[in-house]
């Protein structure tokens, strides 16, 4: 070829492949925002010509530099784990190997052919440019294809990878990449001065090379599918763990409301022994025997006087069990806290609001090792701006521990991730903040629910 026709399938592969990228880095990853798309598009330019002046595409180390400047594009212009941004480089690179191993057979049996039809019919420099760029062409239409029915497949997107998943992810594709590059980078061995193609050499043997890159591509896909469905089945494991914890505090609920109505129950069932007591000591006239039994009656005074009211069932039962709890594990609870009577909000959500904060308070007042520190745990509220405000604090002794942006215990990780993640979830439906605010010995968690 000469070097205008070069440079014409220069560019018009390096416009098809920079737009395929483009288009799967947004599809796959996402840009962080429209500049990072201009930037995207000039530092591609810029190493498609380094690469180009190279002039060596089939050496080990350019191969990797290349690799390794996509790596610094995607982690620059895009929003994703740094390993799933390699992995996104390295499926593409891998695809476009095995399509090019795919056309080996091609470029080396049919071309010479067309190459000699055209040499008789006098046109071969304008119709042999015309066959290598339309080889090309269908090349990256192919490649444009695999990726977008991969991108449908796999939903990187719409999940939160941890370490452990992203090796996962990129390990296999590695694998297959390695493959790949190997039986590219033979095809061609230099000894001496002379140059030997294999396919050429094994020409037999070689027709089962396009064989072989059909199946690691469709290992690609067996891949990606395999992980996509992985991560719906943690992700429903999840959902089904938050089911479990959402009918174990309706359960709790029920049970909660049953243990006020049998309090309240027995408490005024006390209430009249004692007045029938007391009118019998009344009329009997015996006074001293009246002022020792209204001394033995005071417990039962005290026990209605420390009965917390919020002016909401739910909440009642809820705050004073944790109170109850609390008491009895010497954790001074204080309580300042009211709910507005329009408040829109189902009981179900305020319990699992209520129960997973509180149990997180007093979870880490039990784990304060500091003898001379006071455990306490408070919770309060205000209206505001149609808006009700809920703050909960209590004492703690370490700082807070994230995993997956949530907080955890050093007790039970699993169910206090699932704690936090129940609370957002009814906050969530009803427009609501949540915020954590650390200070010394002190951790205070306010929610906003809209009135």
């Amino acid at each position: 070829m000469s070097e205008t026709q070069i440079f014409v399938n220069f560019i018009i592969t390096t416009a098809l492949i920079i737009t395929i990228r483009y288009y799967f880095y947004n599809r796959f990853l996402e840009f962080s925002n429209k500049k990072m798309i201009y930037l995207f598009f000039l530092l591609e330019i810029i190493v498609s010509i380094i690469s180009r002046t190279s002039n060596n595409s089939s050496n080990f180390k350019i191969v990797f530099i290349f690799i390794f400047f996509e790596f610094i594009i995607s982690s620059i212009t895009c929003s994703a784990k740094p390993l799933v941004k390699l992995y996104t480089v390295i499926l593409i690179e891998t695809i476009m190997i095995l399509i090019s191993l795919t056309f080996f057979i091609i470029d080396f049996k049919l071309y010479p052919i067309l190459n000699g039809l055209f040499i008789k019919i006098g046109y071969y420099k304008v119709l042999n440019t015309i066959l290598i760029n339309l080889g090309d062409i269908l090349k990256e239409v192919i490649l444009f294809l695999l990726l977008t029915a991969i991108s449908s497949v796999l939903k990187i997107k719409d999940h939160k990878l941890d370490l452990y998943k992203q090796f996962q992810l990129i390990i296999p594709c590695a694998a297959i990449y390695g493959i790949s590059l190997i039986f590219y980078n033979i095809q061609i061995i230099n000894i001496g001065k002379t140059k030997y193609y294999l396919p050429k050499i094994f020409t037999n043997t070689y027709y089962l090379l396009p064989l072989i890159s059909v199946f690691l591509i469709i290992s690609i896909f067996i891949s990606a599918y395999t992980f996509q469905k992985m991560l719906e089945y943690d992700r429903e494991n999840e959902k089904n763990s938050l089911m479990k914890q959402q009918l174990n505090l309706q359960f709790e609920h029920n049970k909660n409301i049953q243990k006020l109505y049998r309090s309240t129950r027995g408490t005024m069932h006390d209430i009249n022994k004692h007045i029938n007591c007391l009118n019998l000591l009344a009329y009997s006239g015996d006074i001293d025997a009246l002022k020792e039994y209204l001394n033995n009656i005071s417990e039962t005074i005290k026990k209605l006087d420390s009965y917390i009211k919020t002016g909401n069932v739910v909440a009642d039962a809820v705050i004073n069990e944790k109170y109850t709890i609390a008491s009895n594990e010497g954790i001074e609870f204080k309580c300042d806290f009211t709910v507005p009577e329009n408040i829109k909000i189902e009981p179900i959500d305020l319990s699992s609001i209520l129960n997973n904060t509180l149990d997180n308070s007093i979870e880490a007042c039990r784990r304060i090792k500091n003898k001379k520190l006071v455990k306490f745990v408070s919770i309060k509220s205000i209206v505001k701006n149609s808006f009700l405000i809920i703050e909960v604090s209590n004492a703690t002794d370490i700082g807070i521990k994230y995993i997956k942006n949530n907080i955890i215990s050093a007790k039970n990780t699993n169910n206090h991730g699932i704690g936090i993640y129940n609370i957002k979830f009814a906050l969530k439906k009803y427009n609501g903040t949540f915020d954590i605010k650390e200070e010394k010995n002190k951790v205070t968690v306010n929610m906003m629910i809209k009135i």
